[in-house]
């Protein structure tokens, strides 16, 4: 196992330790309109394994193949967790501190977008 793959997989199972400890199923947990604060932990786990995919497109030495793969699944998580934010906003469980995250959540995933078209286009250039 490298060492990319080690702390990538040491991110996601802290994280997946967090949601079951929280009584959250990874992947499964959906929005409930009588939980909202367990709704936001579950975006906010989301959040980071989003982040923890983004690192690993970040890091430059590795293959632009595993790379992009990177940032296709952590454009995915970015999806998940707009998706719940705007759920608790249009629910109105969204907390007023909250307020601007399904935003940030949305240029998240544009970002990654853009990361996945530049690694596209140094590969054509090559």
């Amino acid at each position: 196992m490298t060492t990319r793959a080690a702390a990538l997989a040491f991110i996601l199972i802290t994280v997946a330790l967090d949601m079951i400890a929280l009584g959250i199923i990874p992947g499964v947990a959906a929005p409930h309109p009588r939980f909202p604060g367990r709704d936001r932990n579950v975006g906010l786990c989301y959040d980071k394994y989003a982040q923890a995919y983004a690192h690993g497109g970040n890091e430059e030495t590795h293959p632009a193949a595993e790379r992009t793969k990177d940032w296709v699944e952590a454009r995915a998580w970015y999806k998940k967790t707009w998706e719940l934010f705007s759920a608790l906003r249009d629910h109105g469980g969204l907390m007023p501190a909250d307020a601007q995250l399904p935003d940030q959540f949305a240029n998240k995933s544009a970002e990654c977008d853009m990361a996945i078209s530049r690694l596209a286009a140094a590969n054509r250039s090559h």
